[in-house]
């Protein structure tokens, strides 16, 4: 029987090295080499801290070595989202996040493209690359997105402090990275901190005290938002209180109606007067002197852009407007909103009548006066006595020579003259008809 003991062999160096068998050194030198895959590295190319402006091109580059062809995915905020993987040298296209197609791009050798990068793309990237059974690397990239101030517009503010000053609040910001630094100036002179100015501590803000509306309008602020990339200037001229637009809408049974208005956007404006024409709210008396003017009925702060009125008569006529004010200083009123069964004629309805009754009055006496003249002209023609015609003048002479120059007495015609007809063709003056009978000749007799 054969023992169950192990065999050891027992090897010499160098003397048994030299009897192994070329297949074995095969073997052995293979592994060798796959011992410098388990190594698998991959390095950024440059600083991993890119700085790049908005709209260009930029690409986060890397190499790797210890292992063929790995599969590389890049990720978004260290981990927390993949954007990109792709097996090197694969024929299948990259598998890109939907929403990043159209920026993103992968590069034969595993390195990230960003092509028109936007502003919001600045975050931490990371490439991590695997290989089966051979582990795996990573390197992070910080990338930064940089702008310049763009077009913006300022935004004003109005309000009353407790002193019972008006505030005006003028705030600039554009969008840009580096954050924009803002300086003011009114006209050519800057503008720093204290009475009546004040600059909020990002600088996007400045604030104008004053009791005198008048006191804003006179001036040109200016607001400049800047960083190392660029700079955008704009120009800010206040306006006194006004209402661009309004309008009216009522409830479906006429008891309620609610005004909205707009203001344009440099207006001062610290309040609005709501004014009404015509009877009574139901429930509220007013010490109106007559239905033909207006008067207040309410008061709303300067920030409100609509006023609910109640209780209205569906069966009256009532017209609103509306007061911009800036503490007493009032505004232009904007349009009359008229509601009511009652609503008759608007002014410029009753302008237009009053200009066309005139042309109404011009047009009926042309008209008058063509018709006499057709009628004139159609009677005259009645009456006009146009030349005979040669044949009737032939049968009036023929009729006066006939006539005898000496009248019967009696009445009695006279004989015709037989030895006249009895004339040949010859003699006569005149050939007789051939056929036909003579027309008739008249005779004037007298009684």
């Amino acid at each position: 029987m054969f023992s169950e003991r192990p065999v050891l062999l027992k090897m010499t160096w160098p003397s048994d090295f030299g009897r192994l068998s070329p297949g074995f050194l095969t073997i052995l030198l293979s592994f060798t080499f796959q011992g410098a895959y388990c190594g698998l590295v991959v390095s950024p190319v440059g600083p991993t801290l890119v700085n790049v402006i908005t709209g260009s091109n930029v690409t986060l580059a890397v190499s790797f070595s210890g292992a063929p062809d790995p599969t590389v995915t890049w990720f978004i905020k260290d981990f927390s989202l993949p954007v990109v993987t792709w097996a090197i040298n694969s024929n299948t296209l990259p598998d890109i996040d939907e929403n990043r197609r159209k920026v993103l791009r992968i590069e034969p050798n595993g390195s990230l493209t960003f092509v028109n990068v936007p502003l919001e793309y600045t975050s931490n990237y990371t490439v991590e690359m695997t290989k089966s059974g051979l582990g795996r690397s990573s390197t992070t990239f910080s990338l930064e997105v940089f702008s310049s101030p763009v077009q913006f517009l300022p935004a004003v503010g109005t309000r009353v402090d407790s002193e019972g000053k008006i505030v005006v609040a003028i705030q600039c910001v554009s969008e840009a990275w580096p954050k924009a630094v803002v300086s003011w100036s009114k006209g050519s002179e800057a503008l720093t901190n204290g009475t009546p100015y004040q600059i909020s501590s990002d600088t996007t803000q400045l604030e104008i005290l004053g009791y005198n509306v008048s006191k804003f309008l006179l001036q040109n602020y200016f607001c400049n938002c800047s960083n190392p990339l660029g700079s955008q200037t704009r120009e800010i001229v206040l306006t006194g209180p006004s209402i661009s637009n309004s309008s009216l809408l009522s409830s479906h049974n006429g008891t309620i109606v609610t005004l909205t208005w707009e203001v344009p956007p440099t207006s001062v404006v610290t309040g609005f007067d709501i004014q009404m024409k015509g009877p009574d709210l139901l429930g509220k008396n007013h010490t109106q002197t007559s239905l033909d003017q207006f008067y207040t009925i309410q008061h709303e702060p300067g920030t409100n852009r609509s006023a609910d009125i109640f209780i209205l008569d569906p069966n009256l006529t009532y017209m609103f407007r509306i007061i911009p004010k800036a503490l007493m200083t009032e505004g232009d009123p904007s349009a009359v909103h008229r509601i009511g069964p009652g609503e008759g004629l608007s002014r410029s309805a009753i302008t237009g009548i009053a200009a066309g009754i005139p042309c109404g009055i011009l047009f009926l006496l042309l008209l008058g006066g063509f018709i006499y003249c057709v009628y004139w002209n159609k009677n005259k023609s009645r009456q006009t006595r146009y030349p005979l015609s040669r044949a009737v003048e032939k049968a009036v002479t023929s009729q006066t020579e006939t006539t005898p120059h000496n009248l019967l007495t009696g009445g009695l015609k006279s004989p015709p003259d037989y030895n006249r007809l009895q004339q040949t063709p010859s003699e006569r003056s005149v050939a007789l008809p051939t056929f036909g009978s003579p027309l008739p000749v008249r005779v004037a007799t007298t009684v």
